[in-house]
C-alpha cells in the first residue's frame, strides 16, 4: 500500500479554443479528477484570441482555472516543445506519479520516459477505439503497446471484450463510459409537448452521425412535429438535410453552434432527443446520450449494440426496429403519441444520469488506479 498520495498527470495537449467532444470530455475529467485527488496536473495551450483564459473556460465548460488542479497554461506557440518539457518535469518531480494517456502517441511517450528515468511510474491508458488507425487485435504492434501499460480504461464494454478476450491483452482494465456535468444539465426544466412536438439533435451535424437518416425520417412525420439542430453544420450538409426532408424542410431549425455550458438553454423547447447514429464504429459512448439523460429528455435511438449497453428500451428511450428512416419515424411517432411514457422516461433518465456523472467516473477511475498501484 502506497502512503504517498498519487500525483496524476493527465497527458494531453489541450489546445483551446476547440469544439470537439474529445476536449469537452478531457476538460471535465481533469476538473472531476482534481475534486477527488490530491494532485492533478494538466497542460492547457490557449490561442492569443483568448484574452481572459479563466473567463473562457467558465463560459465554455462551466469550470475555471482554479478547478483544473495544478494546470500549466501557455500560448499555443511552440506547443510541442513546451508540452514535452512540462511532461518530463512532472514525471521527474512527482514522488508517486501516474500518467493518464488518451492518445497512442502519448502512451508511447510516457512508456519511453518511464524507461529513461528508471523510476516507478504507472501508466494508465484510456481507449476510445481500436488500433492506431482503427485496426484491431491483428495489429501486433498496437497490442504490444497496450500490454506495456499498467491499466486500461475503456469507453465501452464491447471494446474491452475485443481487446482483452484471450489471447488478447492481459492488463487490468475498467469500463467507464462518457460522462455529463449534472449541475449544468439538471438546470433544464422538463417540459411536455403541447400541440407541437419538437425533436432535437445536438452535436456536430455530419452524415456519419445519422443526420440524413433523421431528415428522411422527419419527412415521414405529421405536420405537428418540428426538428431542431443545435451544433455546427456545413452549408453542404445543411442543404442535404433540407433536401431529404422534402416539404417538411420548412419545419427545420438550425440553431448553430453553442458553447457546452449553454446547451441546456438551447434545448429548452425540445421534447425528444434524437440519437440517429449510423456509425460503423461499434465502440462508442456518445456524449449526447449521457447529456440527454441529464437533461431529462426522452430519446429515440437507432438499434446499435453500443447504445443498447447504456440505455434500456421503453425505460430510457425507444429503439427503432432497424436503421431505416421509416423505422426511426415510427419510433418517434410511438413516443410522441404517448405523453405518459414521455413523462416517465424523462424522470427515469434524470435518475439514470447519476451513474454517468463526471464525478462518478473520476471516482471509479481513481479507485481503479489505486487498486493497480497496490
Amino acid at each position: 500500500m502506497h502512503t504517498t498520495p498519487l500525483e496524476l498527470i493527465y497527458a494531453k495537449k489541450f489546445r483551446l479554443p476547440h469544439r470537439s467532444a474529445n476536449i469537452i470530455q478531457g476538460i471535465n475529467m481533469v476538473a472531476a479528477l482534481a475534486r477527488h485527488a490530491s494532485h492533478v496536473h494538466a497542460a492547457l495551450f490557449f490561442s492569443d484570441s483568448i484574452p481572459d483564459r479563466d473567463r473562457y473556460l467558465r463560459e465554455c465548460y462551466g469550470v475555471g482555472l482554479d478547478a483544473l488542479g495544478d494546470s500549466f497554461c501557455a500560448p499555443t506557440r511552440l506547443r510541442g516543445i513546451r508540452y514535452g518539457y512540462w511532461l518530463l518535469k512532472c514525471m521527474h518531480a512527482a514522488r508517486n506519479p501516474v500518467v493518464y494517456t488518451r492518445e497512442n502517441t502519448e502512451l508511447e511517450r510516457a512508456l519511453l520516459v518511464r524507461r529513461l528515468f528508471r523510476k516507478k511510474i504507472r501508466v494508465v491508458h484510456e481507449l476510445h477505439k481500436l488500433g492506431r488507425e482503427g485496426g484491431g487485435r491483428e495489429d501486433d504492434a498496437f497490442m504490444s503497446l497496450l500490454s506495456r501499460a499498467d491499466g486500461l480504461v475503456f469507453i465501452d464494454e464491447g471494446l474491452r471484450e475485443d481487446v482483452c478476450a484471450p489471447p488478447g491483452c492481459r492488463v487490468p482494465s475498467l469500463v467507464a463510459p462518457s460522462g455529463v456535468n449534472l449541475d449544468a444539465f439538471y438546470s433544464r426544466t422538463i417540459v411536455m409537448p403541447g400541440p407541437t412536438i419538437c425533436v432535437g439533435y445536438f452535436g456536430t451535424v455530419t452524415p456519419e452521425k445519422g443526420v440524413f437518416l433523421l431528415a428522411e425520417a422527419f419527412s415521414l412525420l405529421p405536420g405537428t412535429y418540428r426538428l431542431k439542430f443545435v451544433g455546427p453544420v456545413s452549408d453542404d450538409v445543411r442543404a442535404g438535410i433540407v433536401h431529404r426532408a422534402g416539404e417538411a424542410g420548412g419545419r427545420i431549425e438550425f440553431a448553430g453552434y453553442v458553447q457546452p455550458a449553454d446547451l441546456p438553454a438551447a434545448l429548452a423547447d425540445v421534447h425528444i432527443s434524437a440519437v440517429p447514429s449510423v456509425s460503423a464504429d461499434k465502440f462508442l459512448s456518445p456524449l449526447k446520450l449521457a447529456e440527454s439523460l441529464a437533461l431529462g429528455l426522452p430519446m429515440v435511438c437507432t438499434p446499435l449494440e453500443h447504445l443498447k449497453r447504456l440505455v434500456a428500451d421503453g425505460e430510457h428511450c425507444v429503439f427503432a426496429r432497424d436503421l431505416s428512416p421509416r423505422a426511426f419515424a415510427e419510433a418517434l411517432i410511438a413516443l410522441g403519441s404517448c405523453p405518459d411514457l414521455m413523462n416517465a422516461m424523462a424522470r427515469s433518465n434524470r435518475s439514470h444520469a447519476t451513474s454517468f456523472s463526471w464525478d462518478e467516473r473520476a471516482r471509479r477511475i481513481l479507485a481503479f488506479i489505486e487498486g493497480i498501484a497496490d
